[in-house]
């Protein structure tokens, strides 16, 4: 019924209690559990081993010998998915109800108007205590969340919170995109496909865990490519761009102008306020990527 996707990197502190948290669901369905392990070169592969002998036939780990990046590692999983739903918990993060699938695989099954759902989460930090703030900035907050709500990067949910229908069984081309578009930041992508093709429906329940570790050593992609790096701005714009195309190409007129604009302002003001020379470079390439997806667009004949 489920396919489970984990994906994990140098995740040694943290993939115990996040397979133990997938695996300890009960549920009145089979579900599997799919690991890609990119590559770790801490005990990542040695705990999952524990939890596989004696062997737990729900599992199943894709190993890969050279790192792949985060899109190229789940696009391998999706391809071996084989459940009617899809669900992820990522390394470190982990869930904190036992009946989160079954709750959730209810309300789908129930609701065949809604491709997904997604549900409340607590951030915690690399200890597992809660963050005093509990937002994401990132995250729409809307009980229904449509395509109109992405805007560019806004997300459902936190991906440890969704379950959607397994858009990908036998679909090639797109699980294609998701590595097209960024070599690790997937989820704004499944985003635009699902809201492209559906409606997401927010859940009362809190039943998971984001574990948000901002630390220049982390192996966190929040920490190594935004928290700390001024040209995560560009990387959005890049992203937001090439999905905005995507959907162009398959007769959709939502444009992500507005964001880029955002983009643009917040960076000069922080050139500006905080005189950082890296800032302002990063504002010059902002503008130069946002000139040659107009001249693409104008040159496709979507243009006003």
């Amino acid at each position: 019924m489920v396919s489970i996707i984990m994906l994990t990197y140098n995740h040694e502190k943290y993939i115990r209690q996040a397979l133990t948290s997938v695996l300890s669901q009960n549920t009145s369905f089979s579900y599997e559990v799919l690991i890609g392990n990119d590559s770790s070169t801490d005990r990542t592969a040695q705990i999952i081993e524990e939890f596989m002998y004696p062997r737990d036939k729900r599992i199943r780990v894709y190993t890969h010998e050279c790192n792949m990046g985060g899109s190229a590692n789940l696009a391998v999983l999706l391809k071996q998915a084989r459940g009617k739903y899809i669900a992820s918990c990522e390394g470190d993060d982990y869930w904190t109800d036992p009946r989160k699938l079954q709750k959730q695989v209810n309300f789908l099954e129930c609701h065949a108007e809604y491709i997904g759902c997604t549900h409340k989460v607590t951030l915690v930090d690399k200890d597992g205590t809660p963050y005093q703030k509990q937002s994401l900035s990132w995250v729409k907050n809307t009980r229904i969340y449509t395509l109109s709500d992405f805007k560019g990067i806004y997300l459902p949910g936190h991906p440890v919170s969704m379950v959607y229908r397994n858009i990908f069984l036998n679909n090639p081309s797109v699980i294609e995109l998701i590595e097209k578009v960024h070599r690790n930041i997937a989820d704004r992508t499944i985003a635009v496909l699902l809201s492209s093709r559906g409606t997401i429906v927010r859940l009362d329940d809190n039943m998971a865990c984001y574990r948000q570790v901002l630390e220049k050593d982390s192996s966190s992609l929040t920490s190594i490519e935004f928290a700390f790096d001024s040209y995560g701005k560009l990387t959005d714009m890049k992203i937001a761009n090439q999905l905005e195309s995507y959907l162009q190409a398959g007769g959709c007129c939502i444009r992500f102008d507005g964001f880029r604009l955002r983009l643009v302002v917040k960076t000069f003001l922080k050139a500006i306020l905080f005189r950082s020379s890296d800032s302002m470079d990063c504002c010059k390439k902002l503008l130069q990527e946002w000139r040659k997806f107009l001249r693409n667009r104008k040159n496709k004949g979507d243009f006003t």
